[in-house]
């Protein structure tokens, strides 16, 4: 290596850098930019390839077909999964509502059996007193065909004595063999009855209160987890009132558009109740007049009622009777009323699962046992009944040429209505058919 002048070691030179023709020129370094593209240089990394701007967005353009069906199979998928997974959840539901019902239905019969069980001691009971005073019937008239002979062969022998006597027959120890049985079990039958009247009651207000439950008509929304709630969009079918109702008919021409047809059913009518003319009349005769009924778990047997067939519509609807007589009840009651007794239970009126217009002194109006007497006296036989199960209002008319009003309840129904009659000695009520005066 040179040395320098100075003594120093001389550094080596850098080779120049070759200029292109610009730079050589003395032109920037960056080439020139005119309005014409230049063309795409080749990639100079390995493995690459370069693609012109116009292909690709060719290429992309036919993938978007193929990316669209796989989304599209993707939703489907989802949807077809979601509803395997309702479908599954439908019959769990099935499933626990049929366990539940047995379960509850099980203990249900237990109960009927103990009561069963009970009647049958009872029966016996009622069975030994019968054979018994039948021993006794039966020990008096052997003495007496025992006695007799002897006094026909001998007319002249004494007056029988007191042991060859038969004890005179009374109906009263009869009369009254059996009254302390009947006492006890009515006394019983009604302390079931109330029983009954608290706790079913009370037993559907648990399963209201319940946050797992909660009544409605609308859809299902899925909640955390695997579980679901019921809830409730808005008013629901015979359960509360509309907003906005309508205004109601003031002639009975508007009234008639609403006419709605019945018929009586004879299965629940009381024995001594007599259904005739194609099921629209209904009589009752004297007090002691019956007809021959086969039993029947749907008939009144203690109380003179009837009910119709058909279940009052849920929205608006209107129908009238005729009343001859003066001892006559209009009512109407959910199919869930008692039917086997005396007590407010099965009394239209007399209980929360009814309500009645009573003509018999007057008119009157009853619902839970609680009645309101009406100023108007009776002057007309038809009664109009105006029910809109929707909006929670049912109103009795008295009809002749138009209609006059008498009284409306507000309250709110919450399962369908049947309408229902009580009748009186010499009583009769008629279905009036509303179709023919239709106008």
């Amino acid at each position: 290596m040179e040395g320098s002048r100075d003594g120093h070691p001389r550094q080596p030179r850098r080779p120049k850098r070759s200029r292109g023709p610009v730079e050589a020129s003395g032109s920037p370094a960056r080439a020139k930019r005119s309005g014409t593209s230049t063309a795409r240089q080749p990639c100079e990394h390995p493995g690459h390839q370069t693609v012109p701007a116009d292909e690709a967005r060719t290429r992309t353009r036919r993938r978007l077909p193929d990316s669209r069906r796989e989304i599209h199979q993707m939703l489907q998928n989802t949807q077809q999964m979601e509803r395997e997974k309702l479908r599954r959840d439908l019959k769990r539901l099935r499933e626990r509502a049929k366990d539940a019902t047995d379960h509850c239905e099980s203990i249900l019969v237990s109960v009927i059996d103990s009561l069963q069980r009970g009647y049958r001691k009872v029966k016996e009971l009622i069975e030994a007193r019968e054979a018994e005073a039948e021993a006794q019937i039966q020990r008096s008239l052997q003495r007496r065909r025992d006695v007799e002979p002897r006094h026909l062969s001998h007319p002249s022998r004494a007056p029988l004595s007191e042991s060859e006597r038969a004890p005179a027959v009374s109906e009263e120890p009869f009369a009254q063999l059996f009254k302390p049985i009947e006492e006890a079990v009515e006394k019983f039958g009604r302390r079931l009855e109330d029983l009954c009247d608290e706790e079913i009651p009370t037993i559907c207000q648990t399963v209201e209160d319940d946050e797992l439950f909660q009544p409605s008509c609308g859809p299902m929304q899925s909640v955390s987890g695997d579980g679901y709630q019921l809830t409730n969009p808005g008013p629901s079918t015979g359960t509360s009132r509309q907003t906005g109702p309508s205004a109601d008919p003031k002639t009975r021409a508007e009234f008639l558009k609403y006419a709605y047809e019945l018929t009586l059913d004879p299965n629940t009518a009381h024995k001594y109740l007599d259904v005739s003319n194609g099921d629209k009349e209904v009589q009752r005769g004297p007090q002691k007049e019956c007809r021959q009924v086969l039993p029947n778990p749907v008939r009144f047997s203690l109380r003179t009622h009837v009910l119709c067939t058909e279940a009052l519509p849920a929205g608006r609807c209107y129908y009238e009777v005729e009343v001859d007589g003066d001892q006559a009840e209009i009512g109407l009651t959910y199919k869930g009323i008692h039917r086997k007794s005396l007590t407010s239970s099965s009394a239209f009126g007399g209980n929360d699962k009814s309500w009645s217009l009573d003509c018999s002194n007057g008119y009157s109006v009853s619902h839970r046992d609680k009645s309101v007497q009406l100023t108007a006296a009776r002057r007309h036989r038809r009664i109009g009944v105006f029910l809109k199960s929707r909006e929670g209002t049912l109103s009795f008319y008295e009809v002749s040429e138009d209609v006059e009003l008498l009284h409306t309840v507000e309250t709110t129904f919450k399962e369908s209505l049947y309408a229902g009659f009580r009748l009186g000695e010499n009583c009769r009520i008629r279905l009036c058919d509303l179709r023919r005066e239709e106008p």
